[in-house]
């Protein structure tokens, strides 16, 4: 992605549990995916994006959304189950003719 400092890209390891921030200078940092609430993820996500020189989120809140809690005030919403989020994740990676859920949907 674009950005003052140079560019940056985010990705979310859901087989590892970790969101992994990257640098185009090579600088990386790790934020943990694990049970905790929104807030205290967010707080953790922007630190590490400060850290990088990366300043500015662009949107604090969730959208299309009944419950448009902002980030940085959402201590409601804490749960994170490993191994429900891999079977979730490794259903969509499979490829579409394999894929129950993706047939199901397509309809």
């Amino acid at each position: 992605m674009p950005h003052a400092s140079g560019g940056f890209e985010i990705d979310f390891d859901f087989l590892d549990d970790r969101v992994r921030i990257r640098h185009v200078d090579g600088r990386q940092r790790v934020v943990r995916l694990e049970p905790r609430s929104v807030a205290d993820f967010y707080d953790e996500t922007v630190a590490r994006l400060y850290e990088l020189g990366i300043e500015g989120p662009a949107y604090a809140r969730p959208v299309e959304l009944e419950d448009n809690t902002p980030f940085p005030d959402d201590h409601h919403h804490a749960d994170y189950d490993p191994a429900a989020v891999k079977r979730f994740f490794r259903s969509w990676s499979m490829p579409t003719g394999c894929c129950p859920v993706a047939l199901t949907l397509r309809g």
